[in-house]
């Protein structure tokens, strides 16, 4: 029986081998041609509607096609934000669930991503769903202090993870990112958040997602005004759990009002379970 798979892998195998047959140079105008005319745009039926995704990268339409199933819990955290309210999406990579909130009436949503093949891809999904009246995307890192550093990146590929601001390695399971397998080393401003916000008078957010891979603790460190907020209201945060870190982390957050209120479920990466898990906490009222 031919699968779609077995269509896919020979249709691929016959467009390089005509390429193959072309000069140098028309072999480059037909590719440039194809890559500025032909965008693979994938659409996804949300709760909040309608959602078009730039899938510029097999990663990129794995992260659109999964988007109601991969993070279940940050989907219904999202659903309930409260009208007129900010949302910071720290570490958005191509934006999907900056986009998620940025279709709901009344949210203004912050878009952090410092890789910038991510940046370049969601701010193609901004631009497709015309939401950049909602949403406002910046490539910048965020730390527990500012400065021009680099972003050290595992690989190169469009809506890759497991990069690390202003470190050479990366501890959380399954990164690996250490000074010997950085692929590259991207030049990049950083902030505190409570830098950021001071320095250039942005609103506080009332609403914050930090899914950066290994630097949550850092970044919290600098948000410490951000977090102690009367307007601040709830924190979604992945955590590796078996890191020595993660007992002092979750007092750290006890000490600013924040009560966690659910945990997401572990993935599963090469057949095996990653203790990383999403954390939702709220604030407890005073």
């Amino acid at each position: 029986m031919i699968t779609k798979r077995f269509i896919f892998d020979h249709t691929v195998q016959l467009t390089k081998k005509f390429f193959e047959y072309l000069p140098a140079r028309s072999k480059t105008c037909v590719l440039a041609e194809f890559a500025e005319q032909i965008i693979p745009v994938q659409t996804q039926q949300t709760p909040v509607g309608e959602i078009q995704f730039y899938s510029f990268g097999v990663l990129p339409d794995w992260r659109a096609e999964t988007l109601l199933t991969k993070e279940p819990e940050t989907l219904e955290w999202i659903d309930n934000f409260e009208k007129g309210s900010v949302f910071w999406d720290v570490g958005a990579n191509v934006g999907c669930y900056s986009l998620y909130a940025g279709k709901k009436d009344g949210i203004t949503v912050w878009a952090f991503e410092p890789s910038s093949l991510n940046y370049y891809i969601l701010n193609q999904n901004i631009f497709l769903n015309h939401l950049d009246k909602q949403i406002s995307a910046l490539c910048i890192a965020f730390s527990d202090q500012g400065g021009v550093g680099y972003l050290n990146m595992s690989d190169m590929k469009p809506g890759s993870a497991f990069n690390s601001f202003g470190e050479a390695e990366n501890s959380m399971q399954g990164a690996n990112l250490t000074l010997s397998n950085v692929q590259f080393h991207q030049c990049m401003l950083g902030f505190s958040m409570d830098e950021f916000c001071a320095k250039y008078s942005v609103s506080t957010p009332n609403y914050l997602k930090i899914d950066v891979d290994g630097l949550e603790p850092q970044i919290l460190d600098g948000a410490q005004q951000i977090l102690s907020s009367p307007a601040f209201k709830s924190l979604l945060v992945e955590f590796e759990c078996d890191s020595p870190q993660y007992p002092s982390i979750i007092q750290k957050l006890e000490s600013f009002g924040l009560k966690l209120v659910k945990q997401g479920k572990a993935p599963v990466i090469n057949s095996k379970v990653i203790n990383i898990r999403n954390h939702i906490f709220s604030k407890v009222s005073q």
